[in-house]
């Protein structure tokens, strides 16, 4: 399988993607970052809410 990639696409063509595939990987981990502390965010604004009703 490696061999097929490399008689297929050129070294530098290999390192471009394997860079996009980082990039690609710290922007899904900012994503899923964002993503966690949206929903924090949300469960404590529904349960300030909630305190405020209750009050």
């Amino acid at each position: 399988m490696h061999n097929l990639f490399r008689d297929r696409y050129s070294s530098s063509e290999i390192c471009e993607a394997r860079d996009e595939i980082v990039k690609l990987k710290s922007n899904l981990n900012k994503i899923e970052e964002l993503y966690h502390k949206l929903y924090t965010t949300l469960d404590n604004q529904q349960m300030h809410f909630e305190n405020i009703e209750t009050s």
